[in-house]
């Protein structure tokens, strides 16, 4: 379809994706059963292909963005579809090691409330490794909600150039197919407003909260030992505040 075209595109993969996010938004439950696999087939085959630092962001934010929406039994379910282990490995190579570049209010809160989903309700993550995954994946929803986005200068040129080039290129093909004459202004600042997949949320740190408590109430040795043995000190005396 046409997502599917976009995904293709390093100039306009960031449209494929706002389509993807909007059908993960307002899709019935049964469509998104039936689609999501072939979906992530198209995206994961993108990124073995052809990867980019934007097109890694925009698929991390895409798969925190779906955990926040749905769940994480869902996609724990959704993805052991596809191949088992593959939620473990999702989270772990593809999700960590760059959600925290995500930029933006909305889009870090989307991302900080899918972990905070992961960390409460997937049992892959706390059976992955020991527990590391897990403990990785509350370092990581700290970071989102204490710390500037992590910036790659180089990436975040990459991105902003691949952006403006496909802007201007369809805004030139318009403006040639219409024979519209050199005075026309466009209105190419004219985006759809972000939605947010996870509205009943006001407050993404005591969302993180009530996620960290539920396991620490339940497996409390356990996840602390996890939590201080791989947490930075730092990092771990911050999480503190939450328990």
């Amino acid at each position: 379809g046409l997502a599917a075209k976009l995904l293709q595109s390093r100039l306009e993969d960031h449209f494929g994706f706002e389509i993807l996010g909007s059908f993960v938004l307002h899709a019935p439950r049964d469509v998104l059963d039936a689609q999501m696999p072939e979906v992530f087939r198209v995206l994961f085959d993108r990124m073995q292909m052809r990867p980019t630092p934007k097109f890694a962001r925009l698929l991390a934010l895409f798969i925190a963005s779906l955990l926040a929406r749905h769940g994480a039994v869902y996609f724990e379910q959704l993805m052991e579809r596809i191949q088992p282990g593959m939620t473990a490995m999702v989270l772990e190579q593809i999700v960590m090691p760059v959600v925290s570049k995500v930029t933006g209010n909305l889009e870090r809160k989307a991302c900080a409330v899918g972990l905070s989903n992961a960390i409460q309700d997937s049992s892959a993550l706390l059976n992955h490794n020991n527990g590391v995954l897990w403990a990785m994946c509350v370092l990581q929803c700290l970071s989102l909600l204490h710390l500037e986005a992590d910036r790659d200068e180089e990436a975040v040129a990459m991105v902003a150039a691949e952006q403006n080039a496909s802007v201007d290129e369809l805004r030139n093909a318009a403006v040639e197919e219409s024979g519209i004459g050199s005075k026309f202004v466009q209105l190419a600042s004219c985006v759809n407003p972000p939605e947010d997949p996870c509205g009943s949320v006001s407050d993404a740190r005591s969302f993180f909260k009530a996620a960290i408590k539920s396991i620490v109430d339940t497996r409390a040795q356990e996840a602390r030992m996890l939590l201080q043995t791989n947490l930075p000190p730092q990092a771990f005396s911050k999480l503190q505040e939450y328990f």
